[in-house]
């Protein structure tokens, strides 16, 4: 797993709005994680207390 992807699981990553999030007080377009997921074959789901979690989909389970 790239770091990329460890720093993302492991960060809080709050929604701003539809197009921004906050991953560790940076803000950053919603579209970059949703390349870099899309990228390193990992979703996320976005809780109802407005935070993204971001899990592995290839999981052999």
């Amino acid at each position: 797993m790239s770091g990329i992807i460890k720093d993302l699981k492991n960060s809080e990553i709050e929604v701003v709005n539809e197009n921004l999030v906050r991953v560790n007080g940076q803000i950053m377009p919603r579209s970059d994680i949703d390349m870099v997921c899309k990228n390193h074959n990992v979703g996320y789901i976005e809780n109802n207390d407005s935070k993204l979690r971001v899990y592995n989909t290839n999981n052999s389970r």
